[in-house]
């Protein structure tokens, strides 16, 4: 029952398999490294009808990579097969922001959003900064976001003016780091005022067929 070497890329599925014969139908059970496989969300062993016999590993890390033996018996005797499988580490890229920040400005009270979209492998830690200072991840002032496809957010809620400053998101893995940035500008709202007149209406007086001219401020 011969089994051929396998070779993924971590992240990857790989399937290992060969196949079985004998009456009676022989007994099948996969070792890796000597200890016993047992099937598990990340490892699945099928037997089918026709002697196929295959185990599947999920979700590949470079700590799967060993040496697995298929080992089939009854009451006559046993047999085995020994196979490798070769998990390969990732390439690594260092961070790169496909989309940076942008200056915000806005008036205290209202709220502040700055995103960007980072890229790498393996996927990049995300840290926010206010003017050097990281921010925590448990603020409730600075509420942080990130979305699977590389998108960041920072939200400032009710912002102050003392909120103003300058803003910056880090991305790092061990390919590098990157960094983006840009100002938060808050301001106080324009006070609202009645109208008034700085100078009334006043009377003029003139011919008939000349022109009468007012002016106000």
């Amino acid at each position: 029952m011969p089994v051929r070497p396998v070779v993924v890329v971590e992240g990857e599925t790989a399937v290992l398999e060969g196949k079985t014969s004998g009456k009676p139908k022989p007994t099948v059970k996969w070792y890796k490294n000597g200890e016993l496989v047992k099937a598990s969300d990340k490892v699945t062993i099928e037997s089918l009808d026709d002697g196929t016999q295959r185990l599947t590993v999920k979700d590949t890390t470079v700590d799967d990579t060993d040496e697995y033996r298929c080992e089939a018996s009854n009451e006559f005797g046993d047999v085995w097969s020994d196979v490798t499988l070769t998990v390969k580490a990732k390439p690594q890229q260092a961070p790169s922001f496909e989309k940076t920040l942008v200056e915000v400005a806005i008036s205290e009270g209202e709220t502040a959003t700055y995103e960007c979209k980072v890229t790498g492998e393996p996927k990049p830690e995300i840290k926010w900064f206010k003017d050097k200072e990281e921010i925590s991840s448990t603020d409730q002032h600075f509420v942080q976001t990130r979305e699977e496809d590389g998108t960041a957010r920072l939200v400032i809620k009710s912002a102050k003016v003392k909120d103003s400053g300058e803003i910056r998101c880090e991305a790092k893995n061990p390919a590098g780091v990157a960094r983006t940035n840009a100002p938060l500008v808050v301001t106080l709202p324009e006070e609202e005022v009645a109208p008034e007149f700085a100078r009334d209406l006043t009377a003029c007086q003139v011919l008939e067929g000349q022109v009468a001219q007012f002016e106000c401020k």
